[in-house]
């Protein structure tokens, strides 16, 4: 019986490299073919699959710790690509396990939290440079504690990005700021003819009660 395994195994072996352009052109013309069958194997033969694979796994520890270790780079990749597009195609199911495991879950964030510390901080860092634009829609959704408002992240990034001349003074920006022309404070809405981009400087010098707007509409 070993040797007939034996033997096939080395034949499949021979057949696939001899006709691997004709594999290649079969595969492509019947993907949906060959998900479905592979599909439906795997649900027929979830023990043994499942076996063979912990087989696999003790039988090979120091060839996959070698793997890991030449391919950290590649592995993370696939792995970060793979669960963009899991989260994008299962939304729901997230949601709805997230909903049902509450206590769970908080625990799971708990204790990631506690052991990527410096790893939480450096990505907090960097989605804060490239993604300001959506922190400061953020909060000042948050000030206003009011869910009504035309402006959402897209419309706030192009804005952001085009805005290369600051209203104000004129010139070129480097640090670049949102502004309500007439502050929140004293009754502006974030809406998007109270929105601008000016400079940090220019903003930071604007009076907060607005009156330099008042007073410009009044004359």
């Amino acid at each position: 019986m070993t040797d007939r395994k034996e033997y096939m195994k080395e034949y499949l072996k021979g057949y696939r490299e001899k006709n691997k352009e004709y594999l290649k052109e079969y595969y492509e013309n019947n993907k949906d073919k060959k998900k479905q069958y592979h599909k439906e194997y795997r649900e027929k033969n979830k023990d043994k699959l499942k076996k063979q694979q912990e087989e696999y796994h003790k039988n090979n520890k120091e060839y996959r710790k070698e793997y890991y270790k030449s391919n950290i780079d590649k592995i993370k990749e696939y792995h970060k690509e793979y669960s963009k597009v899991y989260r994008r195609k299962n939304k729901n199911k997230i949601k709805e396990y997230c909903k049902n495991n509450k206590d769970k879950k908080s625990k799971y964030d708990k204790e990631y939290r506690k052991i990527n510390k410096d790893k939480i901080k450096k990505y907090s860092n960097e989605y804060s440079k490239t993604h300001r634009h959506i922190i400061l829609n953020n909060i000042h959704k948050r000030r206003l504690r009011i869910k009504f408002t035309d402006i959402d992240s897209k419309w706030l990034k192009k804005l952001y990005e085009d805005t290369n001349t600051c209203e104000v003074c004129n010139r070129k920006m480097k640090d670049k700021s949102i502004d309500h022309i007439l502050p929140l404070n004293v009754g502006g809405l974030h809406i998007k003819s109270n929105v601008r981009i000016i400079c940090l400087k220019c903003n930071q010098q604007r009076p907060k009660n607005g009156s330099d707007i008042i007073q410009f509409r009044l004359l």
